[in-house]
């Protein structure tokens, strides 16, 4: 369920191996399990009960997929209410969201695999700053 979408989406002879980017994504899908299924304090719905995270956690061609639209897509998935969370709060997770979704893709990717790539250390940093940044401001 946490894989990145590059690992999911192997074997191909495009894709380069497993580093540390794969483990930050992976991160990612983690925070986004836990902020999708919030709810104000209460136990979390089980995962199969949000479309995304179900499709997140299924075969592996279905998760790779659903992980590819997830990062390329502008939004929000629409059966995320983010319950317990102030409207404020909502904008700014969203927002991080989307920062983060960057991180992970190119702005405007040539082809399906071989685009596919990370930008390495570079967003290793935009990562960290967006997060300070977010640290900073509170949510």
């Amino acid at each position: 369920m946490y894989q990145s979408y590059k690992v999911v989406s192997e074997p191909h002879p495009d894709v380069r191996p497993h580093d540390f980017m794969d483990d930050l994504e992976s991160f990612f899908y983690v925070w986004c399990h836990v902020t999708f299924l919030y709810d104000g304090g209460r136990p979390m719905q089980r995962t199969s009960s949000h479309l995304m995270l179900h499709d997140w956690n299924s075969r592996r061609r279905n998760a790779a997929n659903a992980k590819r639209s997830f990062l390329l897509d502008d939004d929000v998935p629409p059966d995320t209410p983010l319950i317990g969370l102030d409207t404020d709060t909502c904008d700014v997770v969203g927002k991080l969201i989307d920062s983060l979704r960057a991180v992970f893709t190119k702005p405007q990717p040539r082809c399906y695999r071989t685009s596919w790539r990370f930008a390495g250390s570079h967003a290793c940093h935009r990562l960290l700053g967006k997060l300070q940044d977010i640290g900073q401001k509170g949510l």
